[in-house]
């Protein structure tokens, strides 16, 4: 939506965070993701996929240009068969190491500003089979996509672990979790998403997030004044 992007730098401006939580293909997501200014066009975007069928899980880290996959890691929680690192997750830390390791052409030591996108399949992998990578995958991650309606209150319950407080905004009965579950719910749609919300946004986009915020953090202002005031 056209009103998205402003909104977007805004939040980024005040050093808040924005994560894309959907049902949608990963690859759709991201681009749209782009378009919006969550992902900047310097940025790179490492597609993570978990797999759990073999008897020991693995994580692959994918580097998209363009919707294309430039490079695979594979990483293992068997440190015996990791090729890069004993780290369990090098990507997912600030700094990609080492430097001499190029996969097909592409020096993965060049990655130093990136974000993390997962898809539900990968995410519910990692979440049973790797808790150690989860902290660090809902820090850099932006993007989840394909996500059921309870992965998205999983998300949410997540981040809330780590020491967030979480806005959800949604408008389907799939953001219902969710939204119920975050510190701020917000529906951007009067049917079954504005039951399970406190809030209700009267406009179909997310223009309403800035001001929740500020009428928020104005209402928490006035009571700790009037608190000093007591005490004084």
């Amino acid at each position: 939506k056209p009103e998205t992007t402003p909104v977007i730098s805004v939040l980024k401006n005040a050093s808040i965070r924005t994560v894309m939580v959907t049902g949608d293909n990963l690859l759709t997501a991201v681009s749209v993701a782009r378009e919006c200014g969550m992902i900047e066009p310097d940025h790179q975007a490492i597609m993570v996929k978990a797999d759990s069928t073999s008897a020991t899980p693995s994580v692959t880290f994918h580097l998209l240009q363009d919707g294309k996959d430039l490079s695979t890691m594979m990483l293992s929680n068997d440190i015996g068969h990791t090729p890069i690192s004993a780290h369990p997750s090098p990507l997912l830390s600030d700094e990609v190491v080492p430097n001499n390791v190029e996969e097909n052409g592409w020096a993965l030591n060049r990655v130093k500003k990136f974000h993390i996108v997962v898809d539900g399949k990968s995410f519910a992998v990692i979440r049973t089979e790797c808790p150690d990578l989860l902290p660090k995958l809902l820090v850099k991650g932006s993007v989840f996509a394909r996500m059921s309606p309870d992965q998205k209150a999983q998300l949410v319950t997540d981040l809330q672990g780590l020491g967030y407080g979480v806005g959800m905004c949604g408008d389907g009965a799939n953001d219902c979790g969710a939204l119920k579950a975050a510190h701020a719910g917000i529906s951007l749609s009067e049917a079954e998403a504005s039951v399970a919300s406190p809030f209700t946004s009267k406009v179909p986009n997310i223009t309403c997030v800035p001001k929740v915020i500020m009428e928020g953090r104005a209402a928490l202002t006035t009571s700790f004044s009037v608190f000093k005031f007591m005490a004084l």
